[in-house]
């Protein structure tokens, strides 16, 4: 067996979920060599032409399989490597839990199933995922779109240089007085930015913040409404603090996520460091790492949240942890710029997995078809707002 077969057998045992820790050691080795890697190219992209994923993907889709090949560790000797998609049916509600991990996925779409076939519908392969990108908002008015605008000084405000550093936004020197930007981000896009204490922030899909320049008074205090996650940059002699709706979360030495999308009808705050206190009016919570504050009218508590999950949308995936179809869409919805909707009566259903944000929205449907989920996708002109509708069908 020369390399060039050996190469293409070690793939085939990955992707049936037979590798030996040894073969998956030996497969890491190889892809470390050009000619060798450029051989895996060529067979995957042989898997993927005989695919039903829709045509102008498979770039795409090629980079993000030698990516999670890559980055698969080394399991104990003598366990195989497992990739599956498999089924629960608790009593009260249908779960599907999905793990589309590796070349696996892939070859999962080689074969739909018969019902799937039956219920074949036209997407859109031209719905592209969202990216980089946001609108902000400088306090003398002006407005400038940041996925468009290239890197370097943006400019300058009270003594504070604005500037656009590798995708991300970055505030340098010090304000006399309190003066406010804000950043918004439309459905489909996200962004990052670092604030002038260090503190860094980024944006989910429909999301604001309002900051100030500079950070003169006795606390740090800033606005979002949508999703948001911190890496606060820790100062006790000057707290920060996150407004969000009517609540307030009170940093103490944390990285943390929040989540106040209006359809939810909560804030939800998950910890992942430190220790972070939520107040609403007269209650206040003291979060420890893993819990997370739901708060409406009153707050309480989860603990042991999958804190992977409440985050993966920052690490460009779509995860869920039991997850309904309802939560699942709206996710769905923000990234890919559709509306969505749902007709008749559907059963109530539950969702574990990964999924990939950087797949056209067709690939993404056709896993949840998959999965026995029935949709109809209507198109929108070419200058709506919107990019499509999706339709949710029982």
């Amino acid at each position: 067996m020369n390399n060039k077969e050996r190469i293409a057998y070690l793939l085939q045992r990955y992707s049936e979920a037979e590798a030996t820790p040894a073969e998956l050691e030996e497969l890491h080795y190889r892809l470390n060599n050009p000619v060798q890697e450029l051989w895996a190219n060529d067979w995957l992209l042989t898997q993927l032409q005989h695919s039903s994923a829709s045509p102008g993907s498979d770039k795409q889709r090629l980079a993000f399989i030698l990516q999670q090949i890559r980055k698969q560790k080394r399991p104990a000797e003598g366990t195989k490597m497992r990739f599956w998609l498999r089924r629960k049916w608790p009593i009260a509600a249908a779960a599907v839990i999905i793990a589309f991990t590796g070349i696996y996925y892939l070859l999962f779409l080689n074969q739909p199933s018969k019902k799937a076939q039956q219920n074949t519908i036209a997407i859109n392969s031209a719905i592209l995922p969202g990216h980089s990108g946001a609108i902000l908002h400088l306090s003398n008015g002006k407005m400038i779109r940041l996925d468009s605008v290239k890197n370097g000084n943006l400019a300058s405000l009270e003594n504070v240089k604005v500037i656009k550093k590798n995708g991300a936004l970055q505030y340098i020197g010090a304000a006399n007085k309190m003066v406010y930007n804000t950043i918004t981000t439309d459905r489909g896009r996200q962004w990052q930015l670092t604030l002038s204490d260090g503190t860094k922030v980024w944006l989910n899909a429909e999301s604001s913040i309002r900051y100030p320049l500079s950070f003169n008074g006795k606390e740090r205090v800033v606005a979002i409404t949508g999703e948001a996650y911190f890496e606060v940059a820790h100062n006790d002699r000057q707290p920060f603090r996150v407004e969000v709706n009517n609540q307030v979360i009170e940093d103490i030495g944390t990285t943390f996520n929040i989540n106040a999308y209006k359809e939810n009808h909560q804030v939800l705050t998950t910890l992942l460091s430190g220790a972070l206190r939520v107040r609403l009016g007269d209650q206040a919570a003291l979060l420890k790492p893993g819990w997370q504050a739901q708060a409406d009218k009153y707050i309480h508590l989860k603990f042991d949240v999958n804190t992977d999950a409440v985050i993966a949308w920052k690490n460009d995936l779509f995860q869920f942890d039991n997850a309904d179809l309802t939560t699942i869409m709206n996710q769905i919805g923000r990234w890919y710029n559709v509306s969505v909707a749902y007709k008749g009566n559907l059963r109530s259903r539950f969702f574990s997995g990964k999924i990939p944000r950087d797949m056209p929205l067709a690939d993404v449907l056709k896993i949840l078809q998959q999965l026995g989920v029935h949709f109809e996708v209507q198109h929108e002109p070419v200058n709506a707002a919107m990019a499509g509708r999706i339709v949710v069908l029982p």
